[in-house]
């Protein structure tokens, strides 16, 4: 009877040992798979979705500023406003001094763009002769207006010397040519007179007329 009971024990407590070695066990493996857990727990995992990726490239290329725009993507007042100097619209009516078939200066009214040196405009149309086919150019098309200046009420021009070489020598005929320039520069309210050079050299008489000195327009 007492083998029997002992041998019960002994079962039992072999029994005890090999659950307790399988529950250490057990419990060690749960320990280090929580361990494993909370460490990855700790580190966020970054999802990289392909769709948002590329929408937020799209949105960097609407917002970036374009070529010649600012940085409001509108296009710069540079590009948008017109450059006014080339604007040449406005014009202004000259009186120019032409002689007739009688011998005599005769005006006619024509249209030149507006402009800054406008008394030097206007000479060089009077070298240009005139456009009324009735009417004859009085000075010749090759001279060239070397300098034009208005200081108290007197205008200064300059000729090349196509002005006299190229001018038949006729009294009359310089005469013309001498008051279709003073009569033509004698228009703007800035002039009273008009003085002559040739080459920059003043000239002593030019169609019979005294030249030494500034010449007021006269008709005739």
């Amino acid at each position: 009877m007492k083998a029997s009971k002992l041998l019960i024990a002994g079962g039992l407590a072999l029994l005890l040992c090999l659950s307790g070695c399988g529950l250490v066990d057990n419990l060690q493996t749960f320990k280090e798979n929580d361990g494993a857990a909370d460490q990855d727990s700790e580190q966020p995992q970054v999802i990289v979705d392909d769709d948002l990726q590329s929408d937020a490239q799209d949105e960097d290329t609407m917002t970036a500023p374009l070529p010649g725009r600012g940085q409001s993507g509108q296009q710069d007042a540079a590009d948008s406003v017109p450059d006014a100097a080339a604007d040449n619209s406005e014009t202004h009516q000259v009186t120019l001094y032409f002689a007739n078939e009688e011998g005599r200066l005769e005006a006619e009214q024509r249209m030149i763009p507006k402009q800054e040196g406008l008394a030097r405009a206007t000479v060089n149309q009077l070298i240009s002769g005139p456009h009324d086919e009735s009417l004859l150019p009085t000075l010749p098309a090759a001279t060239i207006l070397e300098d034009i200046n208005i200081s108290g009420g007197v205008c200064t021009v300059d000729f090349s010397s196509e002005l006299l070489s190229d001018l038949p020598d006729d009294q009359q005929k310089q005469k013309l040519a001498l008051y279709s320039i003073v009569n033509t520069l004698t228009q703007f309210d800035s002039v009273d007179e008009v003085r002559l050079l040739v080459n920059g050299q003043a000239l002593d008489s030019f169609g019979g007329v005294d030249v030494s000195a500034a010449v007021a327009p006269q008709t005739w």
